[in-house]
């Protein structure tokens, strides 16, 4: 089983932000979809998200304090009753081990879960697709086509093409749709 998932947050800093949206794809060995989730939560009171993360997600105030959807605490448990349904399985996300890890350990801890290593115990394992594709560069130049910057004739720097060029004009619905905007150059 194969689990493919992102994080939307309201911020950077694991330490001092938190999840906001987590969506993921359950999907068997030949890649075939079993279940999908988007889980949100409401904004914790003493976390000020950064105005950039909210334009890049497309989350807005009202959203934020919705008293309808779940505090960080009983969306951490979601998130922890979901990883004990769906494993064991491989974890798979972009820039998950230094980032999106980083989040679910930190809301795990803050919220006094028992076990913060969720993804790597219990016949669960992690692959992050931001490390494989730093592999294929150095290992295979040619095998992907590169986004060149074409004032200095070299592949453009992941953190400028990682970015987006403009601010979403719709809220996206899903990590996956923010995703999607922020690699537009593939298209």
């Amino acid at each position: 089983m194969f689990v493919f998932y992102d994080f939307e947050t309201t911020g950077t800093e694991p330490a001092f932000d938190q999840p906001l949206q987590f969506a993921a794809i359950l999907t068997d060995d030949d890649l075939d979809e079993v279940e999908r989730v988007n889980l949100r939560c409401r904004l914790s009171p003493l976390v000020l998200p950064s105005p950039m993360a909210l334009a890049i997600t497309g989350v807005t105030p009202d959203v934020l304090i919705d008293d309808q959807l779940p505090s960080l605490f009983e969306f951490t448990q979601q998130l922890s009753d979901l990883i004990d349904r769906w494993g064991p399985a491989t974890w798979i996300g972009y820039n998950t081990i230094h980032f999106d890890e980083e989040v679910l350990r930190q809301a795990f801890y803050q919220n006094l879960h028992p076990s913060i290593y969720r993804t790597q115990l219990d016949g669960n394992d992690r692959v992050d697709l931001m490390k494989l594709i730093y592999a294929v560069r150095v290992l295979q130049p040619d095998f992907l086509e590169w986004p060149m910057d074409e004032k200095v004739r070299s592949p453009i720097s992941w953190t400028n093409w990682l970015l987006p060029t403009d601010l979403p004009t719709t809220t996206p619905t899903t990590p996956w749709e923010t995703s999607r905007r922020r690699f537009t150059w593939l298209n």
